[in-house]
């Protein structure tokens, strides 16, 4: 799940011209709203990139928690349990074998009423741990006292009555999300990123309509070599006429879907990080197309342009449904390489 996360800075570090640095983000606990988490780690230098592993970075990391207002938990099942959840990961390698992913966990010790943070490293392989792919044997911790958070008692309370009848500390809005867990959270407070609702949910899985339009026609031999597959081609089909309507047509739903959609601070956040999702997503789908057009006619006309369009098709629509299943299920889909750009722009308008 990706989650976002802005930088706060960076710095050089070891080397001569070409220089390691250490870069430091901060990231909210999705389910603790008022908890920031700061995670500092290396960047490996140009030189060292081009020596060995270009497209890996080192995995150990160090994070610290601070509470930036008054906490809220607007589900206590949601960060209830042993093994905890994960709050954040990031991809450090490509490599099949090495595939390496820094990753943050959240624990609740319910007995001493505390917040645990702790920053590890998975991969796949179990090679000698040495040089960029070490990290595999360390950790880092950090803890949130939860003694002057009334959130966590007024989750267990379950209504907002019970919990003002035993609490003297106001919490803001913090009724509404008791009443319902899956409430959107409309307070400026919070930045409209509470658990989305049910319309919320529906409305962000309804952004990735214009995607799936752009691929429909990457899908001709798969709709003919299997019928059942006629599905996914009725489902935006209705709208494909007023869409192609005009030739500025998808040039206006551009243009309407960023500035009215992904710029609007007042929308929930999670619309307006699936819609922008879905306009990168269409971006990737008219490659495929475009590239269709500069193919030699010696190969458009063969088996092989049959192979691209069903390829191509492929990927986009299982991209497409994944984002879709994601958005119905409240969770923010991550798709690599596109879903943390998507969190820097719907971000720096905020």
């Amino acid at each position: 799940m990706a989650i976002a996360s802005e930088k706060v800075g960076e710095f050089a570090a070891s080397g001569f011209v070409f220089k390691d640095s250490v870069e430091i983000v901060s990231v909210e606990d999705p389910d603790v709203l008022g908890v920031r988490l700061y995670i500092s780690d290396f960047k490996r230098s140009l030189t060292d990139k081009l020596a060995k592993d270009f497209f890996s970075e080192p995995s150990q990391a160090s994070v610290t928690c601070a509470a930036t207002g008054a906490l809220s938990v607007p589900e206590l099942s949601r960060i209830r349990g042993s093994e905890g959840h994960e709050v954040f990961s990031e991809r450090k390698g490509l490599s099949l074998f090495k595939n390496k992913t820094l990753r943050v966990r959240r624990l609740l010790d319910e007995k001493n009423q505390t917040l645990l943070y702790i920053a590890y490293s998975t991969r796949l392989s179990s090679a000698p741990d040495e040089g960029i792919s070490s990290g595999r044997y360390r950790t880092s911790i950090c803890a949130l006292p939860l003694i002057s958070a009334p959130t966590i008692f007024a989750a267990r309370c379950r209504t907002a009555a019970a919990y003002a009848a035993k609490a003297a500390i106001p919490l803001p809005g913090v009724e509404a999300r008791i009443r319902d867990p899956d409430a959107a959270v409309d307070s400026d407070e919070l930045g409209n990123r509470g658990p989305p609702s049910i319309l919320v949910r529906l409305a962000s899985a309804l952004m990735y309509l214009v995607p799936w339009i752009d691929i429909i026609g990457l899908g001709r031999m798969i709709y003919h070599k299997f019928p059942s597959s006629l599905i996914l081609y009725a489902i935006p089909g209705p709208l494909v006429p007023i869409y192609y309507s005009s030739q500025f047509a998808p040039l206006i739903v551009f243009f309407l879907l960023f500035l009215a959609i992904v710029k609007n601070n007042k929308l929930h956040h999670f619309v307006r990080f699936n819609c922008m999702q879905g306009v990168m997503l269409d971006i990737v789908s008219m490659l495929f197309t475009l590239l269709r057009t500069y193919i030699p006619a010696e190969i458009r006309w063969s088996y092989f342009m049959d192979l691209y369009d069903m390829f191509s098709w492929n990927i986009c629509m299982c991209t497409l449904l994944y984002c879709v299943f994601f958005a119905l299920w409240g969770k923010y889909a991550d798709v690599p390489f596109i879903s943390e750009s998507v969190y820097l722009q719907v971000d720096a308008s905020m």
